[in-house]
Order: structure tokens, then C-alpha cells, then sequence
């Protein structure tokens, strides 16, 4: 009788343990970085599991970012990858104090003559010439920090991502990290030829 109770407990544990092989296992965090209210951080996790369990993690961050630092919403603006594969996800937000000021940033960053004066400026094309290949995205949107004031759109294809704005691009790799950039007819740095891609969404 001992000996098959025995054997039940071991099998139950073993059960145990390959359901929570299935469940995500998060990894870590980094420390999240706020500057000039665009926060930063990088999720990870060890074993694959479903899209909604990273979801629910990117909303933690979230939800703790703005309830530490008396924010009240927020507009995403980068994520690295869509791939569960990677392991890993770098998020980018634009925090707001309220309501009011989310609106105003959104209806500025629709603002064509804004952002056209803003691109067209010395200030922003020096910046611009400083971008190299490899800086990760917090570096480069804290060198331009018009991705951030004019949201940028972000386009996914099957290996990498791109950032536009105004006829000027910006291609990371998966971990967020600066692969080229260039204006329209223009490529500098090591991505393949941007009209032979696939794009995802």
C-alpha cells in the first residue's frame, strides 16, 4: 500500500512538472529608463509560451511605470520583435501626466508643417549623421527624439523592423538594435534591398 502511494506522489510530481514546463517563465527585466517621458524596458522570458502571457507582462510594465512615476497613460511607440522565438521583447512608451496631454501630443504629432520644420532643422540632421549601425533603440530615440515627439510609424517584416517618418527610415534587428537608415533612395548600413522584402505589418 506504502509502495503505491509512493509511485502515485512521484507521478504526480512529474506531472507537475511537465505542466509548468508549458507556462512562460519570465527571465528578467531590465531596469526601466525614463527619459524626456519615453520609458524603455526589455522583457524576457525562458521558455516560449503565448503571445497573451507576454502581453500580460508588457502590461505590468505599464501599469507599474505609470503608478511610480504619478503618470496616467501612455502610446506605444516601438516594440522589437512579434516573435515568441526570441525570448526576448524591447518596448518603448510614451508616458503622459493625463488625459489632456496625450491628446495635445497626438494632435502634434499629426502635425505635417511641425514635423516638416522640425526634420528640416540643422539641429536634427547633425543629430542624424551621428546614428551608426548597432546603437540600440533607447540610444537612437534618445538621439532623435522626433521618433518619439512625431510617433514614427513602425512597419514588421519577416526579420527585422522599420521606423518612418517623413521619408526617412530606421531598420533594427530583432533585439532592437540598428541594422541602416536612410532617406527614400537612399540605404546606409548592411540591410538587403528594401523593396524585395516581404512585409508582415
Amino acid at each position: 500500500m506504502k509502495t503505491n502511494l509512493l509511485k502515485l506522489l512521484f507521478l504526480g510530481a512529474i506531472l507537475v512538472s511537465l505542466s509548468a514546463c508549458e507556462t512562460l517563465t519570465f527571465g528578467g527585466k531590465t531596469a526601466v529608463k525614463i527619459q524626456n517621458d519615453v520609458a524603455y524596458q526589455t522583457i524576457r522570458w525562458d521558455v516560449s509560451s503565448s503571445e497573451a502571457d507576454v502581453e500580460r507582462e508588457f502590461r505590468t510594465f505599464v501599469r507599474e511605470t505609470l503608478s511610480r512615476h504619478r503618470y496616467k497613460n501612455y502610446v506605444q511607440l516601438f516594440q522589437s520583435n512579434y516573435l515568441l522565438d526570441e525570448g526576448e521583447r524591447t518596448y518603448v512608451i510614451k508616458i503622459f501626466r493625463n488625459e489632456e496631454a496625450k491628446n495635445n501630443y497626438l494632435d502634434n504629432a499629426d502635425d505635417m508643417i511641425r514635423m516638416t520644420t522640425a526634420l528640416a532643422s540643422s539641429g536634427f540632421n547633425e543629430r542624424w549623421n551621428q546614428l551608426q549601425p548597432t546603437m540600440i533603440v533607447e540610444d537612437v530615440y534618445d538621439l532623435l527624439p522626433e521618433l518619439a515627439n512625431y510617433k514614427a510609424k513602425q512597419v514588421f517584416y519577416t526579420n527585422r523592423s522599420e521606423l518612418q517618418l517623413s521619408g526617412r527610415w530606421l531598420s533594427f534587428d530583432l533585439k532592437g538594435r540598428l541594422l541602416s537608415f536612410g532617406t527614400e533612395g537612399t540605404n546606409q548600413g548592411n540591410t538587403p534591398v528594401r523593396t524585395s522584402e516581404e512585409w508582415v505589418f
